[in-house]
């Protein structure tokens, strides 16, 4: 459940993820990928649907997301570990933002590197 006017960030690893899952989230949800694939008129379009809350959910690369200034995102998934810890503060710093509350949600596998760098940033930050 999302409070209206809410919005999430979904991270994936690579370009082909990203569409595969917006393509599978937009059936029941708005959702829609960005990443380097995308033209230049495709990403604002993709950055408008989102601002104006017409498309909540946006699937991303650490690439395309980076800069992004969306308000309101409560929520941010990482589909897949990210590389390190670098691009894991990156993309948890997506939401919470300027006083607001938010939550992150990784989800873990064995073979991926760095995610005991990242649990241990994440338990000395107190999260």
């Amino acid at each position: 459940s999302q409070d209206p006017g809410s919005k999430i960030i979904i991270f994936c690893s690579t370009k082909r993820m990203c569409d595969q899952l917006a393509r599978n989230l937009s059936r029941q949800y708005g959702a829609s990928a960005i990443h380097g694939d995308k033209s230049q008129s495709e990403r604002d379009s993709v950055l408008n649907d989102s601002r104006s809350g017409r498309c909540p959910v946006l699937v991303a690369t650490d690439v395309a997301a980076r800069g992004l200034d969306i308000k309101d995102i409560r929520v941010v998934v990482n589909y897949d570990f990210p590389t390190g810890v670098e691009d894991y503060v990156h993309r948890i710093g997506r939401t919470g933002r300027a006083g607001a509350t938010g939550s992150a949600y990784t989800f873990f596998g064995d073979h991926w590197p760095g995610q005991r760098e990242a649990a241990s940033y994440r338990d000395n930050m107190g999260w």
